[in-house]
């Protein structure tokens, strides 16, 4: 069994090193410019405050660049980019980053785009599939498959909801939450009491939530709630009649 997951280890080591290495090495895929930062430089620092008294610093940067794709290939180009130091809507460039550049039409200049984050995030897939593998092979391989058969299933539902013009968006989803929880309790507890158990707690508890959400807004009139000043939050879900 120790020799077994030694070998499940050393298999994951050399697939995560493959991914990232393929993905750190795959500009020319890219039809968006793309470069990577060969040297930074900070310019300047400025103290800010905001409405709210919330202070932050302001940093100014140069960057130093070479071209990986397109025709500029081999290119050297030096673009600006300002930060927070908060990070709160901008990014701090290092060297050795890949990042996509966008080309500015009206101002005939180009400009930092966002950083190139497809060799992080293989990393982490395949590292954290590395790691269930290891550490309980039977169970991290259903996890891995309930991980793959609900991707599949959001897929699908999506492209339905697509074609039926949203009109069915909360039916479905609502019946996507239920069949995809039986799914991923199915296939890492198996077919048991255990699974039945945790399903109908899952189930029950949630869409105790939801009514309870309903009725609270009811009784209030959808008052009191300013979704305004809520960046990441959404409205609830109502249909118009025309």
């Amino acid at each position: 069994m120790k020799h077994k997951r030694l070998w499940l280890a050393l298999g994951g080591l050399l697939i995560c090193m493959i991914g990232v290495l393929a993905t750190y090495h795959d500009a020319t895929r890219y039809k968006q410019p793309l470069i990577q930062v060969t040297a930074v430089k900070t310019i300047q620092k400025t103290k800010t405050t905001d409405d709210y008294q919330n202070q932050d610093t302001e940093i100014q940067q140069k960057v130093t660049g070479r071209f990986l794709n397109t025709k500029r290939k081999g290119q050297t180009i030096q673009l600006q980019n300002t930060y927070s130091k908060s990070l709160a809507d901008s990014y701090r460039y290092y060297r050795g980053q890949q990042v996509f550049l966008h080309h500015d039409q009206d101002r005939h200049q180009w400009l930092l785009n966002e950083p190139k984050r497809d060799t992080v995030l293989v990393a982490v897939i395949l590292g954290t599939f590395s790691l269930l593998l290891v550490m309980m092979p039977k169970r991290g391989l259903m996890t891995i498959l309930s991980v793959v058969v609900n991707l599949a299933f959001f897929i699908i539902t999506l492209h339905f909801n697509a074609a039926t013009g949203g009109r069915w968006l909360l039916p479905l989803m609502c019946g996507l939450a239920v069949v995809l929880t039986g799914l991923t309790l199915l296939l890492v507890l198996g077919p048991n009491r255990q699974m039945l158990v945790s399903f109908g707690a899952t189930i029950g508890a949630t869409f105790l939530a939801l009514l309870l959400s309903v009725i609270l807004l009811k009784i209030s009139g959808d008052q009191g709630l300013h979704y305004e000043t809520m960046d990441y939050e959404l409205q609830p879900y109502k249909t118009t009649t025309l």
